[in-house]
């Protein structure tokens, strides 16, 4: 008698959590479900867009695995220093020159306000395109030396995963010793 009020109040908490598991399982099964009269497009109207910060090995990866999406990829580099915008584009001039580069400015040292505020102007002149933001990301050697790096593919990475219309590829390019 002491302890059955626990059985008693138990079990009506796991009923209404399977019900609310099971009303979500349906939830994505509805949204899911191919609709004949309904189908996508066969087609995407594909941008792709590589933010660099530098030209390096990792950046230069992620550009030739850019180049198998799109020959139309553009390079975009977030300055926040007009004289280290112009050392990127001498090195872009030199190692990549034939995609387009695009200089952002960012006067608040901050690359990913910019950055979504660029693909906010892509979607407003085509709507129905689809961005891939390919992006650059080094993997350290060692655990602790990712507390050593700020880790901006992961922060661009969740800025833009909610979006609609919008994919975000990571490049690695694994660091040794």
């Amino acid at each position: 008698m002491s302890g059955a009020w626990i059985v008693v109040v138990l079990i009506p908490i796991i009923v209404a959590i399977f019900l609310v598991i099971r009303r979500h399982y349906l939830n994505v099964g509805a949204q899911l479900r191919v609709v004949p009269d309904q189908l996508p497009s066969p087609k995407i109207d594909q941008m792709v867009i590589i933010p660099i910060e530098d030209v390096n090995y990792a950046s230069l990866r992620a550009i030739a695995f850019a180049r198998t999406m799109s020959k139309d990829a553009i390079m975009l580099h977030v300055s926040t220093d007009p004289e280290s915008a112009e050392k990127v584009k001498s090195r872009v001039e030199t190692y990549v020159p034939d995609l387009k580069f695009v200089v952002v400015e960012s006067p608040y040292r901050s690359f990913v306000r910019p950055l979504q505020a660029y693909v906010r102007a892509i979607h407003s002149q085509r709507p129905d395109a689809f961005v891939t933001i390919v992006l650059p990301e080094f993997i350290t050697a060692h655990w602790w030396e990712r507390y050593l790096h700020e880790r901006s593919a992961a922060r661009l990475h969740r800025a833009f995963e909610k979006h609609p219309n919008i994919a975000v590829v990571m490049v690695p390019y694994l660091l040794e010793k």
